[in-house]
This record gives C-alpha cells, sequence and structure tokens, in this order.
C-alpha cells in the first residue's frame, strides 16, 4: 500500500463507495464507517436488526469502488459471515465495549473485509 494511501486511510473514519445495486443494476455511492486494523480493511456500520443496502449489494456483486480523496480505486469486498471470525474482527475494532455490547454487535452489525486491487 502507498505511504500517501495509507496516511490517508489513517486519517478517516468513513468512506464513500460505490456499489452496484442487486436488483437495479445501477451504480449507488454510499458513506459507511471503515476500519484498518493489522494491514486489513473492515466495512462497517451501527448494529440494528436490517441488512443494510450497500451489504446486499456486495452480497450480489463484490466489486466496488474506494473513494479516497483523489484516488477511485477498484476493490473487492468479502462478507464476513461467521460468528467467531466477526467477534475477533469487531473486539479489534471496538476494544473498549463490553461484552454484552459487543456480542450484540457480533450479532447484527454489518461487517465487510476490502482489498484494494493492485495494491
Amino acid at each position: 500500500m502507498s505511504a500517501d494511501i495509507l496516511a490517508t486511510l489513517l486519517a478517516r473514519e468513513d468512506i464513500e463507495i460505490t456499489t452496484t445495486g442487486r436488483r437495479s443494476g445501477q451504480a449507488r455511492r454510499v458513506t459507511v464507517s471503515y476500519f484498518l486494523r493489522n494491514g486489513h480493511i473492515y466495512l462497517t456500520g451501527w448494529p440494528n436488526g436490517r441488512k443494510r443496502g450497500w451489504l446486499a449489494n456486495l452480497a450480489a456483486d463484490p466489486h466496488l469502488i474506494f473513494h479516497l480523496r483523489d484516488h477511485d480505486l477498484p476493490a473487492r469486498a468479502r462478507i464476513i459471515e461467521d460468528l467467531g471470525e466477526r467477534e475477533e474482527i469487531l473486539s479489534l475494532i471496538y476494544p473498549d465495549l463490553g461484552r454484552g455490547e459487543l456480542v450484540s454487535r457480533v450479532a447484527v452489525s454489518p461487517l465487510a473485509e476490502v482489498t484494494i486491487e493492485g495494491l
């Protein structure tokens, strides 16, 4: 990962991404939360009981554009569904959560790992 891109990633906590609409096939641009932990990029959001449109779009087509200042970076997402892996990652993202809140987030928070192509 270039130093310029890494510095930009470390300085922010939200990002615009473009996914392909699962029904419309149209480009859908949305702002989501992301975290860089242990060299991996994760997209997530506030926990609630409904699946986010961006996450459903990535389930149908994992390709996305990661918009980072002056860079539009092609990327691929992997939705993380395994509860053990979700708990491990979310505990890195939110180290100060109590056990009950962590369990709640593991159950319902959107979570995907992003790999930026060519980096």
